[in-house]
């Protein structure tokens, strides 16, 4: 969506790609990521030779530097290329806040993501402030659970191969205190599964409160142990300022010592909302 709607804005709403998901692995960790890559109409001279920059500069990359995807909830790294989108030195600048999220177990496969916002919004009463703190919502579906059962473990299988999850995540931290509590009424129950010996399914009562997404916190974990001091950057782009020296230093290093090798320090990435 937020593609359509630059190149829409950037009067290029005719043209065609699409878009691959390739999870990999974050270094030695089991931490999976997803990396989006998109692909453009065959490139043809004197036609469209400028295809390529018509795209990047529509999306927001209007120079080689990659830029940050800010979502409110999360931040993304948008790059041209798969050397900068894996560039660990990039990582300090993303932000190490977890995201707040609630979510609904147990609902029915295939359930329709439209249809459970719809019941939820049924069953506070249709509040017209029920939604105002929900930045996002999405369904963590059981069927790839099902259909590859040996590439999970046996718990995960158990726990997520039986019925879809709802995860609705919270606009900010410090407003999740004041987000509505769902909860699973009448027209919610009418989506929920059920179980191996037909009993109905019901949710987590974990879920039903704003709390860290698990997930996140896995990848800011594994995320912190690949970082390195020489490739730190301060999140606000600003460091601090540094003490002045006691003494005079060296003129030159001392005979037979080289000098200290400085690590280059990574270029602040633009932020786009």
């Amino acid at each position: 969506e937020y593609i359509d709607s630059c190149l829409r804005k950037n009067g290029q709403a005719d043209l065609a790609y699409y878009m691959v998901l390739t999870p990999t692995q974050i270094g030695k960790t089991k931490i999976t990521e997803g990396i989006v890559r998109v692909f453009l109409p065959p490139i043809l001279p004197g036609l469209n030779m400028d295809l390529p920059s018509l795209f990047r500069t529509a999306v927001g990359l209007s120079s080689s530097q990659p830029v940050i995807l800010s979502f409110g909830w999360t931040q993304l790294l948008m790059a041209g290329n798969l050397g900068d989108l894996l560039c660990v030195d990039y990582l300090p600048q993303y932000g190490m806040l977890i995201p707040q999220e609630m979510f609904i177990t147990g609902v029915a496969p295939g359930t329709p993501l439209a249809a459970s916002l719809v019941s939820l919004w049924a069953d506070v009463n249709w509040s017209q402030s029920c939604f105002d703190q929900i930045a996002a919502a999405y369904f963590d579906r059981s069927a790839p659970y099902n259909l590859r059962p040996n590439m999970v473990t046996p718990e995960i299988a158990a726990s997520h191969g039986g019925a879809d999850t709802l995860h609705l995540i919270v606009a900010s931290r410090d407003n999740a205190g004041t987000a509505s509590r769902f909860f699973v009424g009448q027209s919610m129950g009418e989506l929920m599964g059920v179980g191996p010996i037909g009993q109905p399914l019901t949710p987590l009562a974990a879920g039903l409160s704003p709390c860290d997404m698990a997930l996140y916190v896995k990848h800011v974990k594994a995320y912190t142990a690949q970082l390195t001091p020489s490739s730190a950057v301060p999140s606000s782009g600003r460091g601090r300022a540094s003490r002045a020296p006691l003494r005079s230093s060296r003129a030159s290093p001392r005979t037979g010592r080289p000098a200290p090798l400085r690590a280059p320090v990574p270029p602040k990435l633009t932020v786009i909302d």
